[in-house]
């Protein structure tokens, strides 16, 4: 997340101010940009040319393109890769650093609302504008940074939310009918394992009853244990089973030191 609050580099600013005086290629055609280990891909527009000089300058750059401009600032655009899956929040500015003067601007990918940064930025007397935004992708999130002059912020946002259209991937976000239907199969699931849990508690008052003093605490200390030995957080199936089953032990635990010194009748 502080990425996204993170100043592009000195050089990646000096080289939008000089693209214009290197650029000696014709402007490119459209190309795309995929990736096998995390699964995207990404169609770059027309007129950005490949910038690998400035994708060494940080080991989180996958690949970097500018695209000249007759007169001012090159318009560059980075694509970098993250450590980790991004969570299923709105991006909270409160997180950003001290005297952080830019604002939140929310794009639409894959039917989610996005959030990015637009942070201003000033080398000598020419004012640019970066847009960063993070994409939720799975196995690890992707990072969008567009820089180009702040004359040109719409066109720059336009150009964010054409490459957020045409980004192909699967995502760990769970669109609101996926939220609903887990929210449905967890209630489900809490009223099974219930049903199971009283259908439990009434055997074992039947063997309290028939059986001699001492087994129900025997058995409970047994399912105790069992479910202590059980591993969490392969499923969500798991989980409430092994949670329910604890729950259960420690109950009939109560119930089995009631019984042990409980006076039955003759």
């Amino acid at each position: 997340m502080q990425s996204l609050f993170r100043r592009l580099h000195p050089l990646f600013v000096l080289f939008a101010m000089l693209a214009p005086a290197l650029a000696a290629s014709p402007a490119a055609r459209a190309e795309s940009l995929s990736d096998s280990e995390l699964g995207f891909r990404l169609d770059i527009p027309d007129g950005f040319n490949r910038a690998d000089q400035l994708a060494v300058i940080d080991k989180s750059i996958m690949a970097a393109y500018q695209k000249s401009a007759p007169a001012g600032p090159a318009t560059l655009l980075f694509v970098e890769r993250l450590s980790a899956l991004l969570p299923h929040e709105r991006l909270d500015l409160t997180k950003a650093p001290p005297g952080f003067k830019g604002r939140v601007v929310p794009f639409q990918w894959n039917g989610f609302t996005v959030d990015a940064v637009e942070m201003p930025t000033t080398f000598g007397k020419s004012n640019l504008m970066q847009y960063s935004v993070q994409i939720p992708l799975t196995p690890k999130a992707i990072q969008l940074r567009i820089v180009g002059p702040t004359s040109e912020a719409e066109q720059l946002r336009a150009l964010a939310q054409g490459l957020l259209n045409n980004l192909t991937d699967q995502t760990n976000w769970k669109s609101p009918a996926q939220q609903a239907a887990a929210r449905s199969y967890g209630t489900t699931l809490i009223v099974v394992l219930g049903v199971l849990m009283l259908a439990g508690l009434v055997g074992l008052s039947f063997l309290s009853r028939h059986l001699p003093r001492g087994t129900v605490l025997v058995v409970a200390v047994l399912l105790f244990a069992v479910s202590g030995a059980i591993k969490t957080g392969h499923s969500i199936e798991m989980n409430g089973i092994t949670a329910a089953l604890r729950l259960f032990s420690v109950i009939a635990i109560l119930l089995g030191l009631a019984d042990l010194f409980r006076r039955r009748p003759a």
